[in-house]
């Protein structure tokens, strides 16, 4: 696997050939393919520890307490670090969302991503039903946007930190209170005066 990864993390998938694995790993070529059927089933198996720490990260957002707020900034934040933990892992991850045709797309979508995603959704829906989300926005888009805002924010902050008036280009913290802040006011349904 970690042989796999470190070929598939820099060059292309058809660029890797099952036979420069198995001589990265220093095993035979049918020792390989004794444990991995084929060089996608292997791929996918690359993907989905890439991917692994997403359910865990689930897991402790949804077992957290506390206002919508911070919910959403832990949802975004331990998302953000853990694309900072294992930049080469992310790399790979979005290389493949980015660059897959429709059939691998479906592949990934289904066999990797679908069940954390789906939950996520089921997450801010649940919040949805008890009031502290509005009703009216789509649970789907907004991790959408959470995703688009860290995928922007590990690729380019390079940049931005560069760039005048950035403040939050060295520091995740920031960036996550931020994003949560702008969430909110967007989310979050508008409390009346108290009795």
């Amino acid at each position: 696997m970690h042989a796999a990864r470190k070929l598939f993390s820099n060059s292309p998938y058809s660029a890797v050939s099952m036979s420069a694995i198995a001589e990265e790993a220093g095993v035979s070529k049918a020792n390989l393919y004794h444990h991995f059927p084929s060089k996608d089933a292997l791929f996918m198996a690359v993907l989905r520890c890439a991917c692994s720490d997403s359910a865990a990260l689930l897991s402790q957002v949804s077992g957290e307490s506390g206002d919508v707020r911070r919910s959403l900034k832990s949802l975004a934040l331990r998302q953000l670090h853990n694309m900072q933990a294992d930049p080469e892992g992310a790399r790979l991850v979005l290389r493949e969302i980015f660059d897959s045709g429709p059939e691998r797309g479906k592949l990934l979508a289904e066999q990797i991503l679908r069940d954390n995603f789906s939950a996520k959704v089921r997450m801010l829906r649940s919040a949805q039903n008890r009031g502290e989300l509005k009703a009216d926005v789509d649970p789907a888009f907004v991790l959408f946007m959470i995703s688009a805002a860290n995928i922007m924010y590990f690729q380019s902050r390079e940049v931005m930190k560069h760039l005048p008036d950035v403040t939050f280009a060295e520091d995740a913290d920031r960036f996550g209170d931020l994003m949560a802040d702008f969430l909110a006011c967007w989310l979050v349904p508008e409390r009346g005066p108290g009795p």
